[in-house]
């Protein structure tokens, strides 16, 4: 477990970054490899079925994203303040309320799968194939979900080297179980997302025994700690806006994505492979700004209010170095990354229009980068409200333009709609943070 308001900034921002953006790599990887091999060994059927969804998806786990990721704001908050007992509790708390609910609305989510597909104008030629791997994923989303509430936590006490070890666990079981259940079961899609399940319900067993053990370290290992619905209310401040501003970011694909699949099957395809590449660039520097988040909250629960703006100029530099060699092999590599998810020899339209977003797009996810460095940022100091503002101003941003734009240009409007999102959020970002109104709410 490591204090981050103490030491060299620079050298500690490194060092617990490392291995945040290797875990987010690998994680990420994982995803990946559920992608590359439905591309192998099922084809554009395969990438289709398993992507058509992923808005949607994406969305449901995005709401408990935002409520795990700003609670273990407020755990890191406690663990500033090195109050032990309170912080068991709240995480023992949350981790019961989170799981209830996650499982009622997954549930609910499975019983109307098809007026959900109908909305999502999924082609009939993948319906059937995308409702098997819809089903038996959300039907275990619950375990891959907390995963990420394992992570969080581990990172609010600290200890961001475990989620690393635990994401090569986690890599290593679903490519083992992809194989396995594609290459020798045949099972197809529904292959790839049994393997997700799995290998999410073992990482869970892993971070639930580090858990006790750091309990132990702390000295409240002994202390009862039963459900609290007054703790849970209490990180209600900052769970409900992280939610809603998860919710404002990622309804936006929802929303779009029915446009997107109206384009063809070909659309559906490129889309699950572009999703792909940005989210390999993008967990860079999501997870190296984890630090800045944690850092920001460590220092308000430790009231070392000066420690605040060194961190994050060590966050946009760790952010902007890490995140630069990724975008520059997509762009001068362009069609050979896009070849990792396609049959050899595969020269199809979506093959075609995922290249063109690596090469002439994705350099703009700079502009995602600074937004996402000031989200980090204002969520650790618990600024919900201009950041869920900002946040609204590049989804509508990014519908309106999506949606008039793919009707001109197809795929590629949508592509231009992400970026001309990512800029117009950038800018008022930086004009809030240039005014200084955030220090107001300092304590």
């Amino acid at each position: 477990m490591k204090n981050l308001t103490e030491g060299n900034i620079y050298k500690t921002f490194f060092l617990f970054a490392v291995p945040l953006v290797l875990s987010g790599l690998l994680t990420q990887a994982y995803n990946i490899t559920d992608t590359v091999i439905a591309g192998k060994f099922i084809g554009t059927e395969g990438l289709a079925a398993t992507g058509a969804t992923s808005a949607l998806v994406t969305l449901f786990s995005a709401v408990f994203w935002g409520y795990i990721t700003a609670f273990a704001i407020y755990a890191a908050t406690i663990f500033g303040a090195r109050e032990y007992v309170k912080l068991k509790r709240c995480i023992f708390s949350n981790l019961i309320i989170i799981s209830l609910v996650i499982i009622f609305f997954s549930l609910v989510i499975v019983l109307f799968k098809n007026q959900i597909f109908d909305f999502l104008r999924l082609d009939e030629s993948i319906r059937d194939s995308a409702a098997i791997y819809f089903v038996i994923y959300m039907g275990g989303i619950i375990f891959i979900l907390l995963n990420h509430f394992g992570l969080s936590v581990m990172n609010a006490l600290g200890a961001s080297s475990y989620p690393f070890f635990m994401s090569i666990v986690s890599m290593i079981l679903n490519i083992c179980g992809n194989i396995f259940t594609i290459v020798v079961l045949k099972w197809g899609a529904a292959g790839i997302a049994f393997s997700s399940v799995l290998s999410a319900l073992v990482v869970d067993a892993c971070y639930f025994f580090k858990l006790k053990r750091c309990f132990s370290e702390l000295g409240c290992d002994s202390e009862k700690t039963g459900f609290s619905a007054k703790t849970v209310k209490k990180t209600l401040p900052y769970s409900i806006p992280g939610m809603f501003q998860q919710i404002t970011m990622y309804l936006p694909a929802l929303i779009v994505a029915p446009f997107v699949n109206g384009i063809g099957g070909y659309a559906t395809a490129a889309y699950t492979v572009v999703m792909r590449i940005f989210n390999i660039n993008a967990a860079i520097y999501q997870n190296a700004s984890k630090t800045l988040s944690n850092h920001s909250a460590q220092c308000v629960g430790a009231g070392k209010r000066t420690r605040l703006m060194h961190g994050l100029w060590a966050g946009l530099i760790q952010g902007v170095l890490f995140t630069l060699p990724a975008i520059m092999v997509c762009v001068l590599l362009p069609r050979q990354i896009c070849a990792l998810f396609f049959k050899k020899g595969h020269s199809g339209a979506d093959f075609e229009s995922a290249v063109v977003f690596a090469r002439f797009y994705l350099p703009f996810i700079i502009f995602n980068l600074l937004n996402n460095l000031f989200h980090a940022f204002y969520r650790g100091i618990r600024l919900m409200l201009p950041l869920i503002v900002f946040t609204l101003i590049g989804s509508v941003t990014n519908v309106i333009s999506s949606i008039i734009l793919i009707k001109i240009y197809g795929m590629n409007g949508f592509y231009m709609g992400l970026v001309i999102s990512w800029v117009a959020e950038f800018i008022f970002s930086f004009i809030f943070y240039l005014s200084g109104k955030w220090k107001n709410v300092l304590p």
